[in-house]
């Protein structure tokens, strides 16, 4: 198979996922996430290989975008470690989630491709059978047959099977597609496009610079005193150490209730009083 040929067989597949995922899968884990953060839960993101990293880039997206506290245990491997050298890698991320004390009102997120079994996987396994106790959610997106995932999911994604050659990495980069969809579908865009953007309370509105007479400028640190800016034709006299007094011209605007300023001394140059020629 040329390497052409290999594309637009790998493309082709993608296309047929697009066409046979289940999307009532996908709409039934927006609902759980929405609720998640409706309650002010927490979303917690499991992942090993693959999944991890997308656990990881998953974490920002729902923290920084979609506004849910959301937590990777493989982000800390400082964590990570201590709890695979004391204990064990299977029960790593039960450990992990015993600590964060899940609640009913949580949601655990497994990205994974097999979802787990007796045999593989069972660090994911372990720790979504201890979330189901606490009455925590689960929602996966996994491929092949679902595995454990698929059996104790409160929605399973399962993503389709069009290869197996190329099952690993049909799955984990549905798993980004997936996550990124979720994540989007939690913004809503009517509430972007009809609010006006965000002001910060200090913040100064912009003018149109067309119309000058009525631009204005705030005092600094007194926000309530506007000051005018009127054209006016000033110059400064510097006078230096040796003596020697020169008039230098202001460009531009100036305040007009300017009066006396203490201008910055530089280059030995000590400034005297603000004053008309």
């Amino acid at each position: 198979m040329s390497v052409k040929e290999y594309i637009d067989t790998y493309l082709a597949e993608t296309v047929e996922i697009v066409q046979s995922i289940d999307r009532q899968a996908i709409e039934k884990a927006i609902e759980i996430l929405h609720d998640v953060r409706k309650n002010n839960g927490c979303l917690y993101i499991l992942g090993v290989g693959g999944g991890a990293g997308n656990a990881s880039h998953a974490v920002n997206d729902f923290r920084k975008i979609a506004g849910i506290k959301a937590y990777a245990p493989t982000d800390n491997v400082s964590e990570l470690t201590a709890w695979v050298n004391d204990v064990s890698w299977e029960a790593v991320f039960e450990n992990w989630l015993k600590v964060s004390c899940p609640k009913p009102e949580d949601c655990l997120l497994v990205f994974s491709v097999g979802g787990g079994s007796a045999n593989t996987s069972r660090n994911l396994v372990k720790a979504m059978e201890f979330a189901k106790k606490q009455g925590s959610r689960i929602i996966s997106v996994v491929s092949r047959d679902g595995g454990h995932a698929g059996t104790v999911s409160d929605a399973c994604v399962l993503i389709p099977v069009v290869s197996g050659e190329r099952i690993t990495p049909h799955c984990e980069g549905w798993q980004a597609v997936v996550w990124h969809l979720m994540v989007n579908a939690l913004v809503n865009p009517a509430d972007t496009e009809s609010s006006p953007p965000a002001v910060e309370d200090n913040a100064v509105p912009m003018e149109d610079p067309s119309h000058e007479e009525e631009s204005s400028f705030l005092r600094p640190g007194r926000s309530d005193q506007p000051v005018d800016f009127q054209p006016r034709n000033r110059s400064i006299r510097i006078t230096s150490r040796s003596g020697r007094s020169r008039h230098v011209s202001l460009c531009g605007q100036i305040p007009a209730q300017t009066g006396r300023r203490r201008l910055p001394s530089f280059f030995g140059v000590k400034p005297a009083k603000l004053r008309k020629r």
